[in-house]
């Protein structure tokens, strides 16, 4: 009789990190926390492992690729995780890692494997960013943080009212000594990486002294100080963070806000719940009309195309213009009172004053005139010029997603104050996990909330074999999205599609089922399918709908 041979599967469910991938010192501890589905059919145990890989996605392999943690493999038992993971459940793996000493942006890479050696699964890639050591001024109060230990090793599988102490160890990197009455103090709010979870004491006090949490009455400039908090875990399960910044003698709080997330299982001392069930969410903003339509090609090469004006009329959809600076000629064939104009600026080392006259005089003027209210202020920032042969959007000048942020704050402030009656969406974050998308959108909408109308965002799925769970994957995530950040305002998927899939069929097909799962969604205003790119030699992932036979086989479908 054959042996029975077992295959591993797994999804990603969420990544986090209590640190700024962005914008890490030289040699600072970070962590990561990645929480995957078992998507098999044979349960997993502390013996799993996740491990270091060399393997790299084509866009990363400009960065220099390393192991940031202390080894190549560690077990699941090791990183947190519960002890045994059944099909259909999630475990959070906890990594420590360290950056490198010499500033620059690095990739690490790592995947699940069995204890046999069979790797399985997605391939993790975390992109990190290492800046200069910055100058501080002899006034200014300041620390790394050295190390960070939870008592409990399990602590993304806690049990209910299970007690525990957090230790925070802290190097004082400024000129002035820290007296024993410097205050840690808890804040009630949440950062980049803690939407997804409760923000609780865990029966801590509102405020500790120095002495009270690590018996110092003085800490000098370069001296280290272990800081003990003891807590206990909610009844309730659910995902839960504590949140806390040092406050100096004066009352002048500094360090930033830091914090510590753990999990609490279930009482039957299965999975924890997954992140979008400890953040609820009601849809409240304004109702919308839902409608689907195409994201138009950037050139006139294309648009002069009679073929391609035929699609478009036989496909009788409305469409998302995209700009490239080129003059709106055929902007007579979009619908100003639905259609949204994508503006492009090629990122530069400017400032964002001038950045945006560009931007006005070349473009948005010009679309303005001819009757379009709706604009969206660039595309996919990131960082570095060297993950894409595409310039359009990318933040060859941007450092950080902070000063990105700043930069487009402004340009939207300038906007709505210079074009009374203008509706402004947020630009897209890039779909690719390994620069940090939850990052970006966090710290855009912390800058740009009240100044937009409405969110803008890709959504692409990998599945290129079943079209119903391919169409419900982009809907998740839009869904995600909105409860995350706890929208209000309309959302426009501008882009979405099977990603790296040849199948024109199976993409028709997602397009015709797609719209039936977001409509459903309070506050999805519309879906853009990508029409066709300037350049066919782009167009890698096979979306564009005029050269690809998407088209046709989206019409001669059933609706």
């Amino acid at each position: 009789m054959s042996q029975m041979i077992i295959h591993y599967e797994a999804e990603v469910v969420s990544v986090s990190s209590s640190s700024d991938l962005d914008q890490l010192e030289p040699g600072a501890p970070f962590d990561v926390t990645w929480a995957f589905r078992n998507r098999g059919a044979a349960e997993w145990d502390a013996q799993f492992q996740l491990v270091y890989t060399d393997e790299s996605h084509p866009e990363a392999s400009a960065y220099p690729h390393t192991n940031l943690a202390s080894d190549n493999m560690v077990s699941l038992a090791d990183l947190g995780g519960a002890p045994r993971v059944e099909p259909g459940d999630a475990v959070y793996l906890t990594l420590n890692l360290t950056a490198p000493l010499s500033p620059g942006t690095y990739m690490t890479a790592w995947q699940l494997q069995t204890p046999g050696g069979e790797r399985f699964g997605p391939l993790r890639e975390l992109r990190v960013v290492v800046g200069e050591l910055l100058e501080k001024g002899l006034g200014d109060l300041s620390y790394d943080v050295v190390n960070f230990e939870n008592s409990v090793t399990a602590y993304n599988n806690m049990t209910a009212g299970q007690p525990f102490t957090g230790t925070w160890t802290l190097r004082n990197t400024g000129f002035q000594a820290w007296s024993g009455i410097f205050r840690v103090t808890y804040h009630d709010q949440v950062a980049g990486n803690t939407l997804d979870a409760v923000r609780d004491r865990m029966g801590s006090e509102p405020s500790y002294t120095l002495q009270d949490v690590a018996g110092r009455d003085n800490v000098g400039p370069g001296e280290t100080v272990i800081l003990r908090l003891k807590f206990t875990a909610p009844q309730q399960p659910g995902i839960y963070a504590y949140h806390w910044q040092l406050v100096s003698d004066d009352g002048v709080p500094f360090g930033g806000i830091r914090w510590m997330r753990i999990i609490v299982a279930k009482a039957d001392g299965t999975a924890p719940p997954e992140p979008s069930d400890s953040l609820p969410f009601t849809h409240s903003g304004a109702e919308v009309t839902f409608f689907t339509g195409m994201h138009g090609p950037a050139d006139d090469f294309i648009w002069g195309q009679q073929r391609f004006q035929d699609m478009i009329k036989r496909l009788n959809m409305p469409i998302f213009f995209m700009s490239h600076g080129s003059n709106p000629d055929f902007s007579a064939m979009g619908d100003p009172q639905r259609n949204v104009v994508r503006l492009y600026w090629n990122p530069r080392p400017v400032a964002a004053d001038e950045a945006y006259e560009e931007v006005r005089d070349d473009q948005l003027r010009r679309w303005w005139d001819r009757g379009y209210r709706r604009f969206v202020f660039f595309n996919e920032p990131q960082l570095d010029g060297k993950i894409t042969r595409s310039e359009e959007g990318f933040g060859i000048a941007w450092r950080t997603k902070e000063e990105f942020a700043r930069f487009l704050q402004t340009c939207l402030a300038r906007a709505r104050q210079e074009f009374p009656g203008i509706q402004l969406y947020t630009t897209p974050m890039t779909s690719n996990e390994a620069f940090d998308p939850w990052g970006w959108r966090h710290t855009m909408w912390d800058h740009v909330k009240g100044h937009v109308h409405g969110w803008c965002m890709h959504a692409y799925t990998g599945d290129n074999n079943d079209a119903n769970a391919a169409a419900q994957d982009i809907a998740n995530q839009v869904i995600e999205l909105q409860r995350r950040l706890q929208l209000q305002i309309p959302i426009i998927v501008s882009e979405a599609s099977v990603n790296r899939g040849d199948n024109a069929v199976q993409k028709a097909q997602v397009a015709r089922l797609l719209p039936a799962k977001l409509s459903h969604i309070g506050g999805v205003e519309g879906v853009f399918w990508y029409a066709a790119d300037w350049n066919p030699d782009f167009d890698t992932h096979h979306e564009g709908w005029f050269r690809t036979g998407i088209a046709d086989a989206y019409l001669h479908q059933v609706a």
